[in-house]
């Protein structure tokens, strides 16, 4: 049987939080899109050379991630986008929003 997803609206107010930045970590948090359908988020690294990776997936209830295994002193692209028909195979996603941040020395 197969479902069709309609793309959620994004998530909003991405936040670095700044306290938490380490030599190889980043705290995350979001708020959840203001109307609509989504069940999951997923978080994604653009690496400096523009290669992009996801870092992480989770449900819809949780708006707070931390990446690990970043390099030192290295600027990167945060992205998190919602998810509709998480982990459905058929997942739709949202637009992204997306933060950048250095990590420590």
């Amino acid at each position: 049987m197969l479902f069709f997803f309609a793309a959620p609206n994004p998530p909003r107010n991405l936040d670095i939080i700044e306290s938490e930045v380490t030599a190889t970590s980043v705290s995350i948090t979001w708020d959840p899109p203001l109307s609509g359908v989504y069940d999951g988020f997923s978080i994604s690294v653009i690496e400096p050379d523009g290669s992009k990776y996801v870092a992480g997936r989770v449900r819809g209830n949780v708006l707070e991630y931390v990446i690990d295994g970043l390099k030192v002193d290295t600027e990167y692209d945060i992205e998190v986008v919602a998810l509709a028909g998480y982990n459905s195979g058929q997942e739709c996603p949202s637009d992204h929003i997306s933060e950048t941040v250095t990590t420590g020395e």
